[in-house]
């Protein structure tokens, strides 16, 4: 499978978790791009593995990852790196959701503070 085909595979099956679809419906979205019948569960397989082993190295910081090796498979590896990156960037916009909120009150209580006085 080339690259492309593999990032669309990966984006398939990320998606149809992450909308929490059915197998079976995933499984038609991968037959659609022309994988053939015997190799669509392999497939969906090697890449639910890869997307969840990814996440769960970048939630424990790469130590759930002592029994991989990278290289044995081209689409495990990539759909790894995608779940790594997915669950990283996830975690990078709860942070920055937090930040803006928590600049806004302290913005809102400031102006607050600075009506007051003035009215005072």
């Amino acid at each position: 499978m080339n690259r492309i085909g593999a990032r669309t595979c990966i984006k398939i099956v990320a998606d149809g978790l992450r909308k929490k679809h059915g197998r079976e419906m995933i499984f038609s979205e991968l037959r659609s791009l022309g994988i053939p019948e015997p190799f669509v569960t392999d497939t969906y397989l090697t890449i639910e593995s890869g997307l969840k082993n990814g996440v769960n190295a970048a939630v424990t910081e790469g130590l759930s990852t002592k029994g991989y090796k990278r290289g044995e498979s081209e689409l495990f590896d990539t759909a790894f790196d995608e779940g790594f990156r997915a669950f990283k960037n996830q975690v990078r916009i709860i942070w920055i959701r937090r930040f803006a909120i928590g600049l806004g009150i302290a913005t809102a209580l400031v102006s607050l503070v600075y009506l007051l006085k003035r009215s005072m």
